[in-house]
C-alpha cells in the first residue's frame, strides 16, 4: 500500500512537470517552463524509470509465478495482482512499450498454464468414461449381433436407449467440476456426457474468473475498452478452446449414444444461459461451435436407427412369439428417452422429430412383417400387434410424455379386431346370424323392419349358446390372461370382449322377439341378459 502511495505521488508529480498550461494555483506560471520544474526534471525521470524497471521485474515475478505446478492461479490474482492493479496503470501512462511487453508476457503464459491444465484434466478425467452404445446400439440389431454384444468385454449399461437418471446431470448442469483425486479415490464411472459436464463447467468458471480479472486488472492497459480484453481473453484462451473442441471432434467420429448427445446439448444451452447471467460474452463462438459439432452427429446417430428398423431383415430378428418384439422394447425407450429431452420441436427445429416420425414409420411397416412372417391367423396377429402397440403407448406414459397418437390409433384398431376374431372362434354361428339378419332388415326398410327368420336355424343357435356359453366366456378369459403380457391392458380388452359379446347377444334376442309375436318353443333355452351381464361381473371384478 505505501509502495502504491509512493507511485500515486510521482506519477502526480510527473503529469504535474509536463503540464504546458499555467495551473490555477501556480501563479500564472506553466509548470512545464518553470525552472524549479526543470531543475527537478531529470531527478523524476529516474525515479520513473526506476520505478517502471522495478514494476517491470515484480510483475515478471508475478506472471512467472503462475507456472508454478500446483499454482493456485485465482488466488495469485485476486490477492497480490489485482491489489497491485494500480502499477499498470502507471506503466500504462509512463512506459507503454513495457506495458505492452507485460500484457503480451501474461497472454502467452496464462494461455500455456491453461491448455496445459485442461489437457491434463481432460486426460485423467476420462479414463473414468463408462461408455453408454456403440455401433450395434440400434433399434433392430439383429439377434446375433445382440447376442455378441451381451458377451462382449465392453462394460455396458443394461439399456443403452433408457434414460434412467441420466438426466439427472442437467439439473446439476453448474454443479462443481469432478475433482479428478476424487474419482480415483471412489473408483467409479461416469457417462461421456458427465464428464463433458465437468469438463464444460470447468471452463466456463476458468472463463469467468479469467475475464472479469482482465476488465479489473488490465483495464488500463486495454483502455478500459471492453472489445479490447475480450480480445486478450480470446489470445489467452485460443489454445485450450481448440483443444476442447478438437477432443470433442475425436469422440463424436465414434459416438452412437443419441442419449447422451441430446444431453450434451442441454447441457451447453444451460452454460449458455449462465454465462449471459454472469455477464460474460467470451465464449458464445466457442459453445456455438460446440452444438454445431453435435447436431449433425446428432442427425446422423438417429438416421442410423431409423436405417435399422427400415432395412431390418424379420428372419435375423429372432423368434417372434406373441409378447412385444425386443425391437419395440428398444424403440419404446428410444423414443420416450429422446421426447423426454427434446419436448418441443420448435426448441431445436424440426429436425429430431423428423426423425422421430420416420422411425415409427419404419417401426409400424416392421411389424406388420413380423406379425405377417411368424403368424397364421388372423387372431395370433392381432394379439402380437396388441401387445407391441401397447409396450410402446405403456412406456411414453409411463415417462409422463405426451402419447403418440399413432400408437394409440393402431391399438384401439387391432383390440377392435381383436375383440372380434375371439368372439367369432366361440359365438360364430350367433355372430354371423346378427349380422346377416341385419344386413338383411336394412335392405327390407331400416333397422325396425320385421323380417322372417329360419325358425330351426334360430332354435339350434339359441341350444348351442345356451349349452356352451359359460364356457365360452371362461375360455376367453383364459385365453386373454395368456395373450396379453401387460395385465391392464388384458383387463380392458377383456372387459371390451364381454361387453361386446352382451350387445351380439342382445341385438339377437331383439330379432328373436321381432319374429315371434307369441313365445317360440325354444324360449325356455334362450339365456337373458341378466343372466350374461351377472357372469361378467364375475370377471369384471378385476377390471
Amino acid at each position: 500500500d505505501a509502495y502504491i502511495s509512493y507511485l500515486m505521488i510521482l506519477h502526480s508529480k510527473l503529469a504535474y512537470a509536463k503540464l504546458s498550461q499555467a495551473a490555477p494555483t501556480s501563479l500564472g506560471i506553466v509548470p512545464a517552463t518553470a525552472k524549479a520544474v526543470q531543475q527537478v526534471d531529470g531527478d523524476l525521470e529516474k525515479l520513473k524509470l526506476r520505478a517502471c524497471a522495478q514494476i517491470r521485474e515484480w510483475l515478471l515475478g508475478r506472471i512467472n509465478d503462475l507456472k508454478k505446478p500446483k499454482t493456485n492461479v485465482q488466488m495469485v490474482q485476486q490477492t497480490t495482482l489485482v491489489k497491485m492493479k494500480y502499477v499498470l496503470f502507471f506503466l500504462n501512462d509512463h512506459a507503454p512499450s513495457v506495458a505492452s511487453e507485460l500484457t503480451e508476457t501474461y497472454a502467452d503464459t496464462m494461455s500455456r498454464v491453461l491448455v496445459g491444465v485442461f489437457k491434463a484434466y481432460h486426460t485423467a478425467l476420462f479414463k473414468f468414461v463408462d461408455e453408454s452404445a456403440g455401433r450395434t446400439d440400434v433399434v433392430a440389431v439383429e439377434e446375433a449381433s445382440l447376442k455378441a454384444s451381451m458377451f462382449s468385454s465392453r462394460v455396458k449399461p443394461t439399456n443403452a436407449f433408457a434414460l434412467g437418471d441420466r438426466d439427472k446431470v442437467v439439473e446439476n448442469a453448474v454443479a462443481p467440476p469432478i475433482l479428478v483425486h476424487m474419482a480415483q479415490a471412489e473408483g467409479g464411472r461416469w457417462p461421456y456426457e458427465a464428464l463433458f459436464r465437468s469438463t464444460q463447467v470447468h471452463l466456463v468458471n476458468a472463463a469467468t474468473s479469467e475475464y472479469l480479472f482482465l476488465l479489473d486488472f488490465f483495464k488500463a492497459a486495454e483502455g478500459s475498452n471492453p472489445v479490447r480484453v475480450r480480445e486478450l481473453f480470446l489470445r489467452i484462451f485460443a489454445k485450450t478452446l481448440s483443444l476442447g473442441l478438437e477432443q470433442l471432434e475425436n469422440y463424436l467420429c465414434t459416438c452412437y449414444d443419441a442419449i447422451g448427445l441430446l444431453l450434451m446439448v442441454r447441457l451447453t444451452l444451460q452454460h449458455q444461459q449462465v454465462l449471459q447471467q454472469r455477464r460474460v460474452p467470451v465464449l458464445d463462438t466457442y459453445l456455438n461451435r460446440v452444438l454445431l459439432l453435435l447436431w449433425p452427429r446428432i442427425y446422423a446417430v438417429l438416421e442410423l436407427n431409423v436405417q435399422s428398423v427400415k432395412t431390418a431383415k424379420p428372419k435375423k430378428l429372432g423368434n417372434v412369439e406373441l409378447h412385444p418384439h425386443y425391437v419395440t422394447r428398444r424403440y419404446a425407450e428410444f423414443v420416450a428417452s429422446v421426447l423426454a429431452l427434446v419436448p418441443d420441436a420448435a426448441a431445436v427445429g424440426a429436425g429430431v422429430y423428423g426423425h422421430m416420425a420416420a422411425l415409427r414409420g419404419a417401426l409400424v411397416e416392421l411389424l406388420d412383417k413380423l406379425a405377417d412372417s411368424a403368424h397364421k391367423t388372423a387372431k395370433d396377429k392381432c394379439v402380437f400387434l396388441i401387445n407391441n402397440y401397447d409396450l410402446v403407448v405403456s412406456v411414453v406414459q409411463e415417462r409422463k410424455i405426451e402419447s403418440d397418437e399413432l400408437f394409440d390409433e393402431l391399438l384401439t384398431n387391432s383390440r377392435d379386431k381383436f375383440v372380434e376374431e375371439e368372439l367369432l372362434s366361440h359365438y360364430g354361428p350367433l355372430i354371423g346370424f346378427v349380422q346377416q339378419a341385419e344386413a338383411k332388415q336394412r335392405t327390407v326398410g331400416g333397422g325396425d323392419a320385421t323380417i322372417p327368420l329360419d325358425s330351426a336355424k334360430v332354435e339350434r343357435i339359441v341350444k348351442d349358446f345356451n349349452g356352451q356359453w359359460k364356457r365360452g366366456i371362461e375360455h376367453i378369459n383364459a385365453n386373454v390372461m395368456k395373450f396379453f403380457s401387460n395385465f391392464r391392458n388384458g383387463m380392458e380388452i377383456l372387459k371390451q370382449v364381454l361387453t361386446q359379446l352382451l350387445l351380439y347377444y342382445t341385438r339377437f334376442v331383439d330379432l328373436v322377439k321381432k319374429s315371434w309375436t307369441r313365445p317360440p318353443s325354444f324360449s325356455n333355452d334362450i339365456v337373458t341378459t341378466q343372466e350374461i351381464l351377472y357372469e361378467i361381473k364375475k370377471y369384471s371384478r378385476s377390471f
